[in-house]
Protein backbone atom coordinates (compact mmCIF):
# COMPACT_ATOMS: atom_id res chain seq x y z
CA UNK A 1 0.00 0.00 0.00
CA UNK A 2 1.25 3.64 -1.06
CA UNK A 3 0.10 6.92 -0.07
CA UNK A 4 0.19 10.66 -0.17
CA UNK A 5 -1.11 13.35 2.32
CA UNK A 6 -0.86 16.95 1.25
CA UNK A 7 -1.26 19.78 3.95
CA UNK A 8 -1.27 23.51 3.36
CA UNK A 9 -2.05 25.69 6.36
CA UNK A 10 -2.59 29.30 6.56
CA UNK A 11 -2.97 31.48 10.00
CA UNK A 12 -3.58 35.84 10.01
CA UNK A 13 -2.09 37.36 12.44
CA UNK A 14 -3.26 40.79 13.70
CA UNK A 15 -2.40 43.36 16.61
CA UNK A 16 -5.28 42.40 18.27
CA UNK A 17 -5.99 43.80 21.52
CA UNK A 18 -4.42 47.02 20.62
CA UNK A 19 -5.68 46.79 16.62
CA UNK A 20 -6.81 44.65 14.01
CA UNK A 21 -3.78 45.73 11.56
CA UNK A 22 -2.56 42.38 9.68
CA UNK A 23 0.98 41.70 11.26
CA UNK A 24 1.72 38.67 8.99
CA UNK A 25 0.48 35.67 7.54
CA UNK A 26 1.92 31.87 8.96
CA UNK A 27 1.70 29.27 5.78
CA UNK A 28 2.72 25.69 6.75
CA UNK A 29 2.87 22.75 4.31
CA UNK A 30 3.09 19.64 4.85
CA UNK A 31 3.54 15.98 2.99
CA UNK A 32 3.42 12.74 3.91
CA UNK A 33 3.93 9.72 1.75
CA UNK A 34 3.00 6.29 3.71
CA UNK A 35 4.24 2.82 2.27
CA UNK A 36 3.13 -0.75 3.65
CA UNK A 37 4.15 -4.27 2.31
CA UNK A 38 2.90 -7.46 4.27
CA UNK A 39 3.38 -10.98 3.71
CA UNK A 40 1.58 -13.62 5.55
CA UNK A 41 1.70 -17.50 5.58
CA UNK A 42 -0.78 -19.73 7.29
CA UNK A 43 1.12 -22.80 8.75
CA UNK A 44 0.47 -25.45 11.07
CA UNK A 45 -3.26 -25.60 12.89
CA UNK A 46 -4.85 -21.80 12.75
CA UNK A 47 -0.90 -20.08 13.00
CA UNK A 48 -0.33 -17.24 10.90
CA UNK A 49 2.93 -15.78 10.59
CA UNK A 50 3.43 -12.15 9.28
CA UNK A 51 6.32 -10.06 7.80
CA UNK A 52 6.33 -6.64 6.62
CA UNK A 53 7.95 -3.24 6.36
CA UNK A 54 6.73 -0.11 6.31
CA UNK A 55 8.21 3.58 6.05
CA UNK A 56 7.27 6.85 5.75
CA UNK A 57 8.94 10.17 4.61
CA UNK A 58 7.45 13.26 5.48
CA UNK A 59 8.52 17.04 4.40
CA UNK A 60 7.67 20.07 6.06
CA UNK A 61 7.95 23.93 5.39
CA UNK A 62 6.59 26.79 6.50
CA UNK A 63 6.87 30.73 5.75
CA UNK A 64 5.81 33.75 7.38
CA UNK A 65 4.43 36.92 4.94
CA UNK A 66 4.28 40.16 6.71
CA UNK A 67 3.00 43.34 4.68
CA UNK A 68 6.04 45.06 4.48
CA UNK A 69 9.08 42.32 4.47
CA UNK A 70 7.69 40.01 2.06
CA UNK A 71 8.24 35.99 2.48
CA UNK A 72 10.74 34.85 5.06
CA UNK A 73 11.18 30.79 4.98
CA UNK A 74 10.91 30.17 9.09
CA UNK A 75 11.92 25.89 9.06
CA UNK A 76 12.64 23.54 5.93
CA UNK A 77 12.71 19.84 7.40
CA UNK A 78 12.55 16.39 6.52
CA UNK A 79 11.81 12.83 8.31
CA UNK A 80 12.23 9.16 7.75
CA UNK A 81 10.76 6.44 9.57
CA UNK A 82 11.47 3.02 8.44
CA UNK A 83 9.97 -0.47 10.16
CA UNK A 84 10.88 -4.31 9.66
CA UNK A 85 8.70 -6.49 11.75
CA UNK A 86 7.57 -10.11 12.42
CA UNK A 87 4.54 -11.49 14.07
CA UNK A 88 3.25 -15.19 14.84
CA UNK A 89 -0.06 -15.65 15.95
CA UNK A 90 -1.30 -19.09 16.90
CA UNK A 91 -4.85 -20.68 18.00
CA UNK A 92 -4.93 -23.29 20.75
CA UNK A 93 -8.88 -24.08 20.90
CA UNK A 94 -10.38 -21.49 23.35
CA UNK A 95 -6.96 -19.43 23.23
CA UNK A 96 -5.18 -17.26 20.48
CA UNK A 97 -1.46 -16.16 21.44
CA UNK A 98 0.56 -13.44 19.07
CA UNK A 99 3.89 -12.07 19.72
CA UNK A 100 5.91 -9.72 17.27
CA UNK A 101 9.34 -7.61 17.03
CA UNK A 102 10.27 -4.87 15.55
CA UNK A 103 13.31 -2.79 14.40
CA UNK A 104 12.50 0.89 13.97
CA UNK A 105 14.45 3.78 12.32
CA UNK A 106 13.81 7.42 12.81
CA UNK A 107 15.84 9.63 10.73
CA UNK A 108 15.60 13.95 10.58
CA UNK A 109 17.42 16.50 8.45
CA UNK A 110 16.91 19.96 9.48
CA UNK A 111 18.07 22.58 6.51
CA UNK A 112 16.15 25.28 8.18
CA UNK A 113 14.62 26.04 12.36
CA UNK A 114 13.23 29.32 13.18
CA UNK A 115 14.65 30.94 10.58
CA UNK A 116 18.71 29.98 11.15
CA UNK A 117 20.68 27.15 9.92
CA UNK A 118 21.13 24.66 12.98
CA UNK A 119 24.24 23.65 13.94
CA UNK A 120 23.29 20.12 13.96
CA UNK A 121 21.47 18.99 10.65
CA UNK A 122 20.58 15.44 10.39
CA UNK A 123 19.64 12.80 13.84
CA UNK A 124 19.01 9.13 14.04
CA UNK A 125 17.52 6.84 16.12
CA UNK A 126 17.55 3.07 15.86
CA UNK A 127 15.30 0.75 18.25
CA UNK A 128 14.18 -2.20 19.01
CA UNK A 129 10.34 -2.66 20.01
CA UNK A 130 8.30 -5.83 20.83
CA UNK A 131 4.91 -6.73 21.32
CA UNK A 132 2.50 -9.58 22.83
CA UNK A 133 -0.90 -10.49 23.01
CA UNK A 134 -3.41 -13.50 24.36
CA UNK A 135 -7.20 -13.59 23.59
CA UNK A 136 -9.46 -15.67 25.27
CA UNK A 137 -12.79 -16.47 23.37
CA UNK A 138 -14.89 -17.61 26.34
CA UNK A 139 -18.23 -18.01 24.66
CA UNK A 140 -19.40 -16.55 20.76
CA UNK A 141 -20.54 -13.39 22.58
CA UNK A 142 -17.76 -12.95 25.14
CA UNK A 143 -14.35 -12.57 24.91
CA UNK A 144 -11.09 -11.38 26.97
CA UNK A 145 -8.21 -10.16 25.61
CA UNK A 146 -5.12 -8.23 26.87
CA UNK A 147 -2.18 -6.59 25.00
CA UNK A 148 1.16 -5.15 25.69
CA UNK A 149 3.79 -3.61 23.32
CA UNK A 150 7.07 -1.12 24.08
CA UNK A 151 7.31 2.15 21.38
CA UNK A 152 9.47 5.35 21.79
CA UNK A 153 9.00 8.79 20.60
CA UNK A 154 11.86 10.66 19.11
CA UNK A 155 12.60 14.78 20.13
CA UNK A 156 10.70 17.60 18.29
CA UNK A 157 13.14 19.15 15.45
CA UNK A 158 13.69 21.83 17.58
CA UNK A 159 14.64 20.00 20.74
CA UNK A 160 17.45 18.95 18.31
CA UNK A 161 18.67 21.45 16.47
CA UNK A 162 17.36 24.96 18.51
CA UNK A 163 16.31 27.79 16.89
CA UNK A 164 18.63 30.46 17.98
CA UNK A 165 21.54 31.75 15.87
CA UNK A 166 23.32 32.49 19.45
CA UNK A 167 22.84 32.00 23.13
CA UNK A 168 22.00 35.71 23.73
CA UNK A 169 18.77 35.41 21.54
CA UNK A 170 15.35 34.56 22.50
CA UNK A 171 14.13 30.55 21.33
CA UNK A 172 14.77 26.94 21.53
CA UNK A 173 18.52 25.71 22.46
CA UNK A 174 19.62 23.16 20.47
CA UNK A 175 20.16 19.79 22.61
CA UNK A 176 21.35 17.11 19.93
CA UNK A 177 21.85 14.52 22.69
CA UNK A 178 18.85 14.42 23.62
CA UNK A 179 17.43 10.75 23.58
CA UNK A 180 14.19 9.28 22.45
CA UNK A 181 11.28 8.57 25.18
CA UNK A 182 10.42 4.94 25.53
CA UNK A 183 6.97 3.71 26.51
CA UNK A 184 4.79 0.66 27.26
CA UNK A 185 1.00 0.45 26.17
CA UNK A 186 -1.38 -2.45 27.60
CA UNK A 187 -5.24 -2.90 27.00
CA UNK A 188 -7.64 -5.11 28.80
CA UNK A 189 -11.09 -6.40 28.49
CA UNK A 190 -12.06 -4.56 25.11
CA UNK A 191 -13.40 -7.89 23.42
CA UNK A 192 -16.27 -7.42 26.14
CA UNK A 193 -18.08 -4.16 24.18
CA UNK A 194 -16.67 -5.33 20.61
CA UNK A 195 -19.03 -8.45 21.18
CA UNK A 196 -21.60 -5.84 22.60
CA UNK A 197 -21.75 -7.42 25.62
CA UNK A 198 -20.97 -4.10 27.35
CA UNK A 199 -22.77 -0.65 26.66
CA UNK A 200 -22.25 0.95 23.53
CA UNK A 201 -20.04 4.40 25.38
CA UNK A 202 -17.62 1.11 26.39
CA UNK A 203 -17.22 0.42 22.78
CA UNK A 204 -13.64 2.12 22.48
CA UNK A 205 -9.93 2.42 23.09
CA UNK A 206 -10.47 3.78 26.50
CA UNK A 207 -12.07 0.75 28.11
CA UNK A 208 -8.94 -0.98 27.97
CA UNK A 209 -6.90 1.86 29.69
CA UNK A 210 -9.94 2.31 32.17
CA UNK A 211 -10.34 -0.85 33.16
CA UNK A 212 -6.39 -1.40 33.78
CA UNK A 213 -6.36 2.29 35.48
CA UNK A 214 -8.93 0.64 38.00
CA UNK A 215 -7.09 -2.67 39.23
CA UNK A 216 -4.05 -0.46 39.72
CA UNK A 217 -5.60 1.73 41.88
CA UNK A 218 -7.38 -1.39 43.79
CA UNK A 219 -3.92 -3.70 43.84
CA UNK A 220 -2.83 0.33 45.34
CA UNK A 221 -5.77 0.08 48.28
CA UNK A 222 -5.17 -3.16 49.03
CA UNK A 223 -1.89 -2.66 49.42
CA UNK A 224 -2.20 0.19 51.56
CA UNK A 225 -4.68 -1.85 53.44
CA UNK A 226 -1.98 -4.45 54.01
CA UNK A 227 0.56 -2.01 55.23
CA UNK A 228 -2.18 -0.30 58.02
CA UNK A 229 -1.16 -2.84 60.69
CA UNK A 230 2.31 -2.12 60.29
CA UNK A 231 2.40 1.75 61.11
CA UNK A 232 3.02 2.94 64.29
CA UNK A 233 -0.09 5.26 65.16
CA UNK A 234 1.43 7.90 67.78
CA UNK A 235 -0.29 11.23 68.58
CA UNK A 236 1.49 14.16 69.88
CA UNK A 237 0.88 17.97 71.14
CA UNK A 238 3.21 20.74 71.59
CA UNK A 239 3.79 24.35 71.59
CA UNK A 240 6.86 25.55 70.55
CA UNK A 241 8.01 29.49 70.88
CA UNK A 242 11.42 31.42 70.46
CA UNK A 243 13.13 34.03 70.01
CA UNK A 244 16.55 35.39 68.09
CA UNK A 245 18.64 38.57 68.13
CA UNK A 246 22.12 39.40 66.57
CA UNK A 247 24.28 42.26 66.71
Amino acid sequence: KYGERRYDRNFANDAFPASLVLVNNENTRQTIRPLDLTLGHRHGQGALLTLGVDAQWVDYETDVRRPAAGVTAENRAQARSTGYFIQEKIQLEQWILRGGVRRNTLEHDYALLGGNIPATTSARWSKNLWSLGTRYNMAPELAFYANAGSSFMAPAAKQIGGTVSSPATSGELPNPGLKPESGIGRDLVQGLADHHALPAGWAGPATGYITVYTVEVLLLLATMAAMAPLIRRTRGHGLAAGAASGD
